[in-house]
């Protein structure tokens, strides 16, 4: 039964923090090409119970590869490439085909590009169409540059010039979806986000995740074996 709700959620887990967007990469100093940490996610499906998944996660941009490595409930890895994700478990290897592009739109990426305080947004099919202040919070209404029945309006919220909260809508103006970004924490220059919170709206059900980083560590020479990770076809 756990193993079928992990599943379940399997769509949200690898698109945690990231929804459609796909950003180009900024001239930096730094270059910041790979990221791992240990991960906790905290699930609760609708009308499903709660699912607790712990790992460890590792992205190298470089290679647009992303390998979960899960301990519990069930020992498995997940490695994320193109439009396929391979999960080995048990020396047997299962293959789901089909999915989005996440690697290029998750908090990863984002983290790795500077990009996160806009989300990524800059650069993409969204252009800003309005700038407000609530109190302390920066608020920019991000708007798709062409009409698409896909692509509603985008909030972005910043406190301090850190991400503090994200609100996707719908072509009808509908909210789908919330993300606030907590306990940031500075490591290498960047300010990284150790706890992302979002809520999943569809046909009047919610879906709630806690997404917890911890360990973090930026451009590691180390675990090469884990960051090249075989999947689908290698």
């Amino acid at each position: 039964m756990k193993h079928s709700l992990i599943r379940t959620g399997l769509p949200a887990f690898l698109g945690i923090c990231g929804l459609f967007i796909l950003a180009s990469l900024p001239a930096k100093a730094q270059y910041y090409y790979r990221i791992e940490c240990e991960i906790s996610i905290k699930n609760k499906i609708p009308d499903g119970e709660g699912v607790l998944i712990l790992g460890k996660a590792y992205y190298d941009k470089n290679i647009s590869r992303m390998v979960y490595d899960i301990r519990f409930p069930e020992k498995e890895v997940w490695v994320v490439q193109d439009t396929t994700v391979t999960i080995h478990k048990n020396g047997e290897t299962e293959r789901i085909r089909g999915v989005a592009a996440y690697n290029q739109s998750t908090i990863f990426h984002k983290i790795l590009e500077g990009r996160l305080n806009n989300y990524g947004l800059e650069g993409t099919v969204y252009a800003i169409h309005e700038v407000e202040r609530d109190g302390d919070l920066v608020i920019t209404t991000w708007a798709p540059t062409r009409e698409s029945q896909a692509l509603g309006k985008i909030y972005t919220s910043t406190l301090d010039d850190e991400l503090f909260g994200v609100v996707f809508q719908n072509p009808s103006g509908e909210v789908i979806g919330r993300q606030l970004f907590r306990n940031y924490t500075l490591i290498r220059g960047m300010k990284v986000p150790t706890e992302i919170v979002q809520v999943f709206y569809k046909d009047g059900a919610e879906e709630y995740q806690v997404f917890s980083l911890s360990n973090i560590k930026i451009n590691n020479p180390g675990n090469e074996n884990m960051y090249h990770y075989p999947a689908a076809g290698n």
